[in-house]
């Protein structure tokens, strides 16, 4: 790998996993060591540095891992987004949220992700979705409101990965048309649906959820 990482201590990742999405793409996730205890006395500021040195490292480990798995050798490019593999040129993406790590790769067009370990409030959804969205969010019971939310939130993230938005920009993007097909994902347990909006130059997407992993890949 092209980056820092090779200068560090390898880490441990619990119980990677990994999902192909389709014939020329894959994703993977996996949980962090915790290392909470090691940090006992070191400030607020240090251990926030270091969780994220260990997200990075986390994601970069677990795409050799998906690569070793996929019998890739390849190298990660990441001068400029969207990343892509050196030999390839396939597309990559990253994602992390607390002990949480994840990964895709397409070699068919930009691809986007997004693992999120806590729930997106009410009053985050209310700041930051399109009013057309909190119009329909708000009809429904609070169980959908709040899955909803937050796999809305996570798709809106990956969609932002894919088309280089601004996280302001993205988050307030009307994505209204994604609801009624979440709920019925939801409903059906139903893990991939097409994308029922148009991205730039017409390129066809889908929507996996994997609901296990608190993860939400566009593909």
């Amino acid at each position: 790998m092209n980056d820092d990482s090779q200068n560090k201590a390898a880490i441990t990742l619990s119980q990677p996993t990994f999902y192909q999405l389709n014939a020329g793409s894959w994703c993977a996730v996996a949980t962090l060591p915790d290392i909470t205890e090691t940090l006992e006395e070191v400030s607020l500021i240090e251990k926030k540095k270091r969780h994220r040195d260990q997200q990075r490292l986390g994601t970069r480990q677990l795409l050799k891992a998906l690569l070793n798995s996929l019998h890739i050798k390849d190298e990660l490019v990441e001068t400029s987004f969207p990343y892509r593999l050196k030999k390839s040129g396939a597309f990559v993406c990253f994602s992390h949220s607390g002990n949480q790590v994840a990964v895709a790769i397409s070699h068919h067009q930009p691809i986007g992700l997004d693992v999120e370990a806590q729930n997106i409030s009410w009053q985050v959804a209310k700041r930051y979705y399109h009013p057309n969205e909190i119009a329909k969010l708000s009809k429904l019971d609070d169980y959908f409101k709040q899955a909803i939310s937050r796999l809305l939130w996570q798709i809106k993230e990956s969609l932002i990965k894919i088309e280089q938005f601004t996280l302001a920009q993205g988050l307030g993007q009307d994505y209204s048309a994604l609801i009624l097909p979440i709920q019925n994902a939801l409903l059906k347990k139903q893990t991939t649906f097409k994308l029922p909006i148009n991205l730039p130059k017409n390129k066809s997407y889908e929507v996996r959820i994997i609901l296990k992993h608190h993860l939400a890949v566009i593909f």
